[in-house]
């Protein structure tokens, strides 16, 4: 491949992406950059509730599998004309604290379902989380070099792209007069070109590289 830089702007502006694709490789060779692809997220395991349990209103820390029992427990506490339940009180300027009392008051029974974890997928979520642990260490390592190594090419080819886009601004304006000058002042002078290139240079900034790029294109090479 040729030096990018002894490119003409015509060259440079009719390179297509493959062939750019081609001059950044070869400008991070040339700098001994490494080649490496954005790493990709891991596929990290998921997790989720395979359990329904039930519990008691007011009753912490116990959980059934079976309906039916708690549906018993619940009707047995029911009918328990003694059941009630323990409140705080902290408004009692003789207790610090506060104090504990019981509440005779009668209360509704209900009971509540929840779908949590089982100790087996308890078990096996743990060894879930030290693997996407891994995973994602690994993941943030990886893209930590890529972003060094991307931000060092980005510098190494930053004149390059600059000057493929700003040969493309050129040609695409000169393509632009190009047409101007054929469709609009040749046919108005009757075909005199240099009458026609004195019109054109008076409407618009024309340089001498733009005319003899208008003089050696028509309208179909644009």
């Amino acid at each position: 491949m040729k030096d990018w830089k002894t490119l003409t702007i015509e060259e440079l502006a009719s390179l297509n992406e493959e062939q750019i694709k081609m001059y950044d490789k070869l400008i991070c060779a040339e700098e001994g950059i490494p080649f490496m692809d954005a790493p990709e997220k891991p596929e990290l395991a998921q997790f989720k509730e395979d359990l329904t349990v039930y519990k008691i209103e007011g009753i912490e820390g116990i959980a059934f599998t079976d309906v039916n029992e708690v549906n018993n427990i619940v009707e047995i506490l029911s009918k328990c004309k003694s059941l009630g339940s323990i409140k705080y009180n902290y408004s009692c300027i003789y207790f610090e604290q506060g104090f504990k009392y019981y509440d005779g008051k009668s209360r509704n029974i209900t009971m509540q379902s929840e779908v949590i974890f089982s100790e087996q997928t308890a078990k096996e979520n743990y060894e879930k989380q030290q693997q996407n642990t891994k995973l994602e260490n690994e993941y943030k390592d990886k893209l930590a070099t890529f972003n060094d190594i991307e931000a060092k090419r980005l510098i190494a080819v930053a004149d390059f792209y600059n000057s493929v886009t700003t040969a493309k601004s050129i040609i695409a304006n000169r393509t632009r007069l190009t047409n101007i000058f054929y469709t609009e002042y040749l046919p108005l002078t009757d075909g005199n070109t240099t009458m026609a290139m004195t019109f054109l240079k008076k409407a618009y900034d024309v340089s001498e590289d733009d005319e003899k790029f208008i003089l050696t294109h028509d309208i179909k090479a644009c």
